[in-house]
């Protein structure tokens, strides 16, 4: 197969074929045709035999075969003692990605600078993606959507998620095809808490639940506090509690407490809290105790006010009696 495109430069020939095809490199000197020589600039003739890469035709043509980056360069040929003008062969060849940005790890809102560097002819252009990993434990993102980032061999960013992994794709194309590579980026951060349910109503006796989701990137450690203790350290609880960890993926979590036959120490205001390198974070859950009016329905106003005072009391670390 031929692929082949010539111009003229200052009487000099340009010819541009791509790589692992065969081109033909015309020989315009005039003289004995029995006496067609090929050399490279600067180097020995070459050698043409058939079959061989370098063969020549009746005309004094020079085939070169399977082209490849190391014939690039400048030939020419002769015919007794005349001697053509210098050919120039460019071999075109797909993008090949270089260096790419290895693996890292960024701080949440903090710029991120990535670089690629490829080579090919004609001179690849570089497009970024993005991709969030997959909430499955696997080092194979498989996405199934790439967000556009950004243009160019070097960018600088900041990561459109907190508390992720994130796949960033590199592609240099040019006409003749592209290359692709991917990096991770570890997006970190102090660590994000919510709950779903702020106060929580039980009545003496019954089991109560309490769950607090954590986003955090990475995740050292977590506990739960009544009242400003570590549930762990209460005889009274440790009991007849149960602490669980639900793992979504690895930045979301799910801390849950549960604490049956409740008695009335129980009841008070818990925290959730969670820790990693960059800080801490807490949501607190109100466990207030239900009781009954004279309707028989259960009422907690009285009880809401009185842990709501106590609270601002603790805050202010006022002792009350």
């Amino acid at each position: 197969f031929f692929s082949v495109s010539i111009s003229f430069r200052s009487n000099a020939e340009l010819i541009e074929a791509k790589e692992g095809t065969s081109v033909i490199l015309p020989c315009k000197a005039f003289g004995d045709e029995s006496q067609v020589k090929w050399m490279r600039t600067n180097r020995n003739e070459i050698k043409t035999k058939r079959r061989s890469k370098y063969t020549l035709d009746n005309q004094g043509n020079l085939k070169i075969n399977n082209l490849t980056l190391t014939d690039e360069g400048s030939y020419k040929c002769s015919k007794g003692n005349e001697v053509s003008n210098d050919i120039s062969l460019v071999i075109q060849f797909l993008p090949v990605i270089t260096n790419l940005t290895e693996n890292f790890e960024i701080e949440e809102n903090n710029y991120a600078v990535m670089t690629c560097l490829s080579e090919g002819n004609p001179i690849p252009r570089i497009t970024w993606q993005i991709t969030e990993e997959n909430t499955e434990d696997t080092d194979d993102p498989k996405p199934s959507v790439w967000s556009w980032l950004g243009n160019g061999s070097t960018i600088n960013v900041t990561m459109p998620c907190s508390h992720c992994n994130v796949y960033v794709r590199c592609t240099a194309e040019n006409s003749l095809g592209r290359d692709s590579k991917s990096l991770k980026v570890a997006v970190l951060g102090k660590p994000k808490v919510s709950v779903a349910n702020k106060i929580i109503n039980r009545k003496i006796g019954e089991f109560m639940t309490l769950r607090c989701k954590i986003n955090s990137l990475p995740l050292t450690s977590m506990n739960w506090k009544k009242n400003g203790t570590e549930v762990t350290n209460i005889p009274a609880i440790k009991k007849r509690m149960e602490i669980d960890l639900d793992v979504q993926s690895k930045s979301k979590f799910t801390f849950i407490l549960r604490i049956k036959n409740l008695k009335k120490k129980d009841f008070g205001t818990y925290e959730c809290i969670a820790y990693n390198k960059y800080g801490n974070s807490t949501e607190e859950v109100t466990l207030l105790h239900s009781v009954s009016n004279s309707n028989g329905r259960f009422s907690s106003l009285t009880t809401v006010v009185l842990f709501t005072i106590i609270s601002f009391l603790n805050q202010l670390n006022i002792l009350f009696f």
